[in-house]
């Protein structure tokens, strides 16, 4: 994790998370299993799982704003996590060569063929919510289910 991403943490709670084995993270997940505001998860297709690992993709859209900056997700019921950094509203059709490259698509008609065989359409003037991530530690995880705990 690095300095910029650590910055709002506790130290002595940071400190204690880094130390924590496995076995404790198995037994946060358990504690955590019921309780929605810990254990949020958000789903993608399982071709964009390996290009997430990768860091290929860090972006995504979606039709609701649900998904909330600093918040962990974990993805598909998998052992990925990711943090959503950054969040907001934009036309469908004003997504630009960066975005789509941050998506995991290397052009624009590669997004709008992924897009449609997803949603079924592609209306350039669709709202939606552009989500920015990255993929986080398990540890990252132990430290936000301890912390939680102790808001």
């Amino acid at each position: 994790m690095d300095q910029s991403s650590r910055s709002h943490l506790k130290p002595q709670l940071c400190q204690a998370s880094s130390q924590a084995s496995a076995s404790s993270h198995d037994s946060c997940a358990a504690r955590a299993q019921g309780r929605k505001d810990l254990m949020r998860m958000i789903r993608f297709k399982r071709c964009f799982l390996p290009l997430i690992l990768e860091g290929r993709k860090t972006q995504t859209r979606r039709f609701e704003g649900r998904y909330r900056v600093g918040e962990i997700y974990r993805v598909n019921n998998t052992e990925i996590w990711i943090l959503i950094t950054r969040r907001y509203r934009q036309r469908l059709g004003d997504i630009s060569p960066e975005e789509i490259f941050k998506e995991g698509f290397s052009s624009i008609e590669d997004f709008r063929r992924a897009w449609t065989q997803i949603f079924g359409s592609w209306n350039p003037d669709m709202q939606v919510w552009a989500y920015e991530f990255k993929v986080i530690s398990p540890l990252h995880c132990i430290y936000n289910c301890i912390y939680s705990r102790r808001r």
